[in-house]
Order: structure tokens, then C-alpha cells, then sequence
């Protein structure tokens, strides 16, 4: 027998508690913190291009809704090893956090390929991948400092796991989502929801949250609106 299980983790960024994730900037573009690729599927190694130095491929792409990478650009000199890495962007998927440090996460990511040899053999190695924004620093809304408590709860139902992953064998699934939260502690609308695998929890996410009612510990609402950022991490599991 098979059973669903959920872990919800809401993750608050709180105004004076929130952390400044930015990590500076470099030109327009705007550090936004560590992305994780999923999965991490590495390039066939080049034929030729790799001699006693390391061959290095840097690339920049933006992800879609579906966490699905699109827009690949390499920013370093053409290579022998351009194609294959591209091809292998195209089967990652990523899902970010949406909103850190009270600024929108800009669903644009950066990283490196390296090609070596060591000791006759070919490594292929992906650097630590960051997420970036270009352009304008974009600020989120927010409720003043000290207005929003430390903590908040979630009143409503957990999601549901989907039959139709379980039919297609997806046993788990990443939700990074932002909500609007009324006075009264309504979810009104899921303004960004970024999903992995591409569409397959979505749904069932966005369902849930719309029946979801914010509180603090006290069990009121915070009575001014609010922006939430949230994780659903959704597992399936065989019953012991």
C-alpha cells in the first residue's frame, strides 16, 4: 500500500527579520543567492578543445514556470563543447525560492561547465549555480517593521498529492510560490509559482493555497495585506 505525504515548510520574509540575499551586484546583474539544478545532467565530454588546461564553458539561461531552462546563452568564446553543454541545459530544471530579501527572484541563472583531465581521466564538473537579475532591482510590498509577526500559521487544507504523478511514477515534487494575503487573512491570488517537476503539483498547489487562511500565533489575522512566500515540498512514500 502506497500513501501521500506532505511537508509544508512557509517560509516569512519578515520585515526587519528579513535577509539581504543579494550578495552585491556585478554591472546590472544582481546576485539573488545559490540555485539547485534537478537533474544534474552532465555534458559529453569534447573530442577535442581539452588539452593540459581545463576547458571552461560559461553559460546564462532563464527558467520558465515549469522550472524548464530556456534562452541558453553562452558568454564565453566559442568551444568545441558549446553544443553539448547546451543540450544538457535543456534536460535541467530548476525551481527557485520567488521572493528573499523583499525583491522578486529573477528566473534567470548563471553557472560553469568545466572539461579537465586528470590522470587520464575526463571530468566534467558543474560550478555552484546562482540565480541572478538583470536590469532594475525590483522591491516587493511590505508591512512596516514590527508589524509582521515572527511567525504565522497556516489554517487550511494540505495539498493533495496528484494521481496523475503518482500514475506517471513522480514520487516527489517542489513548490516555491508567492501569495497575496487580504486584512483578514484570505489568500486572494498566487501572483508567481515555480514547479518541479515541470506542471505536475502545480495545480494541486495552487488549489490548496487558495483555500488558506494566514494568521498569526495569536490566531488573528494581521489585518493589512501582505505578501507570503512559501515551500510544498511534496514526497510519496510505501506505508510501513
Amino acid at each position: 500500500m502506497r500513501c501521500a505525504f506532505l511537508l509544508l515548510i512557509a517560509a516569512v520574509t519578515c520585515g526587519s527579520q528579513a535577509a539581504n540575499s543579494g550578495g552585491g551586484s556585478e554591472g546590472d546583474i544582481i546576485d539573488r543567492g545559490p540555485a539547485m539544478l534537478f537533474p544534474p545532467v552532465l555534458p559529453a565530454f569534447p573530442a577535442t578543445g581539452v588539452a593540459d588546461s581545463s576547458l571552461v564553458v560559461d553559460i546564462r539561461f532563464a527558467v520558465n514556470e515549469g522550472g524548464d531552462p530556456f534562452d541558453i546563452q553562452v558568454t564565453t568564446p566559442p568551444s568545441p563543447a558549446d553544443a553539448a553543454v547546451i543540450e544538457a541545459v535543456l534536460r535541467w530544471s530548476a525551481v527557485p525560492p520567488v521572493c528573499r530579501g523583499w525583491h522578486w527572484i529573477s528566473a534567470h541563472v548563471r553557472t560553469s561547465v568545466v572539461f579537465s583531465i586528470e590522470n587520464g581521466r575526463n571530468i566534467v564538473t558543474i560550478r555552484a549555480p546562482r540565480w541572478f537579475a538583470a536590469g532594475e532591482d525590483v522591491q516587493l510590498p511590505r508591512l512596516p517593521p514590527g508589524e509582521m509577526p515572527a511567525r504565522l500559521r497556516v489554517l487550511g487544507p494540505d495539498p493533495v498529492f496528484p494521481p496523475r504523478a503518482i500514475a506517471n511514477d513522480h514520487a516527489i515534487g517542489l513548490i516555491h510560490a508567492a501569495i497575496w494575503v487580504d486584512a483578514d487573512g484570505f489568500v486572494t491570488s498566487v501572483p508567481r509559482i515555480f514547479s518541479w517537476p515541470g506542471l505536475v503539483f502545480e495545480a494541486a498547489a495552487r488549489d490548496a493555497m487558495m483555500k488558506w487562511r494566514i494568521v498569526g500565533d495569536s490566531g488573528l489575522p494581521l489585518g493589512e495585506p501582505f505578501l507570503h512566500c512559501v515551500r510544498i515540498a511534496f514526497t510519496l512514500r510505501d506505508a510501513s
